[in-house]
């Protein structure tokens, strides 16, 4: 049985404040947990946590969590509410609810010493606040007549949830009549109440709370429009109840007349639901909605199912609504060799309307088995049909909400006919459907219901339609449950499954996920989104947008580095509808080493590539073993890596450009073979890179500058410069080779910027400016510039003056000349490569 909690009635616990910035502590058991900017822990079992609005930290602990970020909440704005008198099912006055819209209002009469009924006499209703409502109904009121000395009646009003500025008038306190009100907040302590009273009565302190409680009337009579008569009733609140209390201290008879009552519904306007929550599922296999908000989920250990957004429509998003739905709990009732009896029409969690008796069954009678639990309730307890039901609290009006029930009928009954056991099902006063129960069975039937339906009372009723007392249909596992409603727009969230075989879904925004360790099932959705599968065998579905996946033992710093990244994984761009290349989902290898990537046949090496393909790991960099592989589909750009892993031509062969020191021997185009100098490296991650897309790497595919130039897709920064040969340089700048920075050839065929999660850029400095070869391609070496060591470390830009000393001043970085003619950016744009 899930036990709901929550932040406007918490009790036990960690309660630090009653709407905000809350500290709540589920422990043990199941449980439910509402808030607003709250930290909500339910470190039992299988407990439900639903943040509401404002910015959450929720976490799950142990056991098969289920989490809502935004779910549950309450609204932000106070609406103008009103009890009103005329709505009363009779004229009697009896104990009755009303649901006003945003409130339930509870109308009790606890001693009945006097003679009430409700009253259409016009009645005094200045100074009584409605705001937005417009003008008071002066024809509605509670009339409570006494008809002699020392008689009395004390009338209850209690809201199910607390209400504020309570406004309201108490008329016609003539003859030897007095008036008591008294107001208790959610805890049942006594709070302020203003009195403000005509003429003819004396107001009095009679309580414990400062300022007049009660009201006495001087004698004499006047008519329910009188202002002398009259009291006015303020209540700051927040209140919970309001009790009235009337009586006759002499011999002059009293009637008084309680008017309409008006009040504030806090936080009773459309829930603010996009908190930017912090949700953690721990242990177990959780199931967490980020819902509105850019949140940060992470479902730690077990096989957890995150949603980023809002689920789907349709899917459950609270706990049961219904009180003692599998009959239970039985205190107050009577203890019967059957079961237990309430002879009074009031079991725990439910009511006969009739006051009839209430009978759950625990005998087995008819071939009838409890489905939940040892009791179930029977719809046919003497002396008749009973109609047994519940008011439930928490329905919210509009909302979608599904009802479950098991129902079964005795073998032994007639199944057609006048004597048949039959149930009709009641929402808010109306019929939903008659069930026609299975012979010594339960089955489960399944209904949906709209909250405020009907007469809105969100009433939940049962009636047995029979002959036989204690003979009739059985009902057992009653559950109302809301149902979530469509999607709204996703917020950019973050999302890490942990450990386990997790399912993740982003849904909209630009999301961040990472599966983390285990065989995850990851899907990007709508957006631009990072997705990182971990160790294991992951599926990766980028969904619609520019979607990147980074596989590699390096390419996440957020989330950790994990080795075998990759292997089993197959990964899915996605392509949304209209202009599917207009896409650009980008498979990021950054820190993976000895791979090959193989396109199927439709790659075109001088042009735009194909989008599907496989990424073959190696063992070891002589690519004779596989160890694994990864499959990708409807991806339009691969990294392979970024400047680290370029091979630059040295003496002894192509060397890796990060394996090079000073010292040691590069081949120069111009001066043969040199010795480096100085050697650098910077490193971007992924805040400087967002920061300043200027710094982002560019590509150079394999034949892009050339046939064969170069021999495979080269990353290099914006500003590292390419020699272009040929006619073209020669006609415009009568020069054969030119030096252009690769900023300068973006939109060249084959020239683009690349999206990524982390680069390095390596540097290396000889004597001079010179011109090498890096994989087939020649570009240039570090050439130091006023720009470029302005923007270097105070270590680094010393250690190179202590190399070159010159450089230290502007002659000396003048005579420090490039290589060749470096081109502007007007001038690169004559260049087609």
């Amino acid at each position: 049985m899930t036990t709901p909690i929550d932040v406007n009635d918490l009790r036990g616990g960690t309660n630090t404040d009653d709407a905000h910035g809350v500290t709540m502590s589920a422990d043990g058991g199941d449980d439910t947990v509402r808030a607003g900017d709250d930290l909500l822990a339910g470190t039992g079992d299988d407990d439900l946590l639903l943040g509401g609005s404002g910015n959450d930290r929720a976490d799950g602990g142990a056991g098969d969590d289920t989490i809502f970020g935004d779910a549950g909440g309450r609204g932000t704005t106070s609406l103008r509410d009103v009890f009103q008198w005329d709505l009363a099912p009779n004229t009697g006055a009896s104990d009755f609810s009303q649901n006003t819209g945003n409130v339930i209002v509870t109308f009790s009469e606890e001693n009945g010493g006097a003679s009430d009924n409700i009253s259409t006499e016009i009645q005094n209703v200045t100074a009584i606040e409605t705001g937005p409502l417009g003008a008071v109904d002066s024809t509605s009121s509670l009339d409570s007549v006494t008809n002699g000395p020392g008689n009395s009646d004390t009338y209850s009003l209690s809201f199910s949830d607390p209400v504020e500025n309570v406004s309201f008038r108490v008329n016609d306190v003539d003859g030897d009549g007095v008036v008591r009100i008294q107001a208790f907040d959610v805890s049942g302590d006594l709070i302020e109440v203003q009195l403000d009273g005509g003429s003819n009565v004396t107001l009095l302190d009679t309580d414990s709370v400062a300022g007049a409680d009660s009201a006495d009337s001087n004698g004499g009579y006047g008519p329910d429009i009188s202002a002398e008569y009259s009291v006015l009733v303020t209540i700051p609140g927040p209140v919970s109840q309001i009790q009235i209390f009337h009586v006759q201290d002499g011999s002059g008879n009293s009637g008084v007349n309680v008017t309409d009552v008006y009040f504030d519904v806090p936080n009773a306007g459309p829930p603010a639901g996009d908190g930017d929550d912090t949700l953690l599922g721990g242990e177990g296999d959780d199931l967490i909605y980020g819902n509105g908000g850019d949140d940060s989920i992470q479902g730690n250990s077990g096989d957890d199912t995150l949603f980023g957004d809002d689920p789907a429509d349709g899917t459950v998003v609270s706990g049961n609504l219904i009180f003692n739905g599998s009959f239970e709990i039985t205190s107050g009732m009577n203890t019967r060799g059957y079961g237990f009896v309430a002879m009074n029409g009031d079991a725990p969690g439910w009511t006969d309307a009739s006051g009839g008796q209430i009978d759950f069954h625990n005998d087995g009678r008819g071939g009838i088995e409890p489905t939940d639990g040892q009791n179930w309730l029977d719809l046919e307890a003497s002396p008749g049909n009973g109609r047994i039901g519940q008011d439930v609290e928490g329905i919210q009006v509009g909302e979608t909400y599904r009802l479950t029930f098991d129902a079964g009928d005795k073998s032994n009954e007639p199944q057609s006919g006048a004597g048949e056991n039959l149930i009709e099902v009641y929402w808010g006063g109306e019929l939903i459907a008659l069930v026609d129960p299975e012979a010594g069975q339960m089955d489960r039937y399944t209904f949906e219901v709209k909250g405020g339906a009907g007469d809105g009372s969100d009433r939940l009723d049962f009636v047995g339609r029979g002959d036989l007392d204690n003979f009739g249909a059985s009902i057992d596992d009653v559950v109302l449950v809301q149902l979530a409603s469509p999607p709204g727009d996703g917020g950019n969230d973050t999302i890490a499954g942990g450990s386990g075989d997790d399912v993740i879904d982003g849904q909209g925004g630009d999301d961040v996920l990472d599966g983390g360790a285990g065989d995850d099932t990851i899907t990007g959705g709508a957006g631009d989104d990072l997705i990182v599968g971990g160790p294991g065998a992951d599926s990766l579905d980028g969904g619609t947008g520019n979607d990147t996946f980074a596989v590699g033992t390096s390419t996440d710093p957020v989330f950790g580095n994990d080795e075998g990244e990759g292997l089993g994984d197959t990964i899915v761009g996605g392509e949304g509808p209209g202009n599917p290349d207009a896409e650009e989902d980008v498979l990021d290898l950054t820190g993976s080493v000895d791979f090959d990537i193989l396109y199927e046949d439709s790659m075109d090496p001088t042009g735009m590539p194909g989008e599907s393909g496989r990424v073959v790991f190696y063992t070891d960099d002589t690519k004779t073993t596989a160890k694994g592989e990864l499959v990708f589909k409807e991806i339009e750009t691969v990294i392979p890596c970024f400047t680290p892993g370029a091979m630059i031509a040295t003496p002894r062969g192509e060397v890796p450009v990060e394996s090079l020191r000073e010292g040691d021997k590069v081949i120069t185009r111009d001066n043969g073979i040199q010795e480096i100098r100085w050697t650098g490296h910077r490193t971007l991650n992924r805040a400087e890179l967002a920061r300043d897309a200027r710094l982002k790497p560019i590509r150079i595919r394999a034949g892009a500058l050339g046939p064969n130039l170069p021999e495979r897709d080269m990353l290099v920064s914006p500003q590292h410069r390419v020699l272009v040969t040929g006619e073209t340089p020669q006609i415009y700048f009568e020069e054969s080779e030119v030096l252009v920075a690769a900023k300068h050839l973006i939109g060249q065929a084959g020239v683009s910027v690349v999206d990524t999660l982390r680069t390095t850029y390596i540097h290396f400095m000889f004597d001079c400016h010179e011109v090498v070869l890096s994989d087939g391609a020649w570009t240039e070496s570090f050439q130091p510039g006023d720009h470029t060591l302005g923007s270097m470390g105070t270590a680094t830009r010393d250690e190179i003056v202590a190399l070159f000393p010159d450089l230290a001043t502007h002659g000396g970085l003048t005579e420090y000349a490039a290589a060749r003619r470096s081109l502007k950016a007007h001038e690169a744009q004559l260049l087609q490569l």
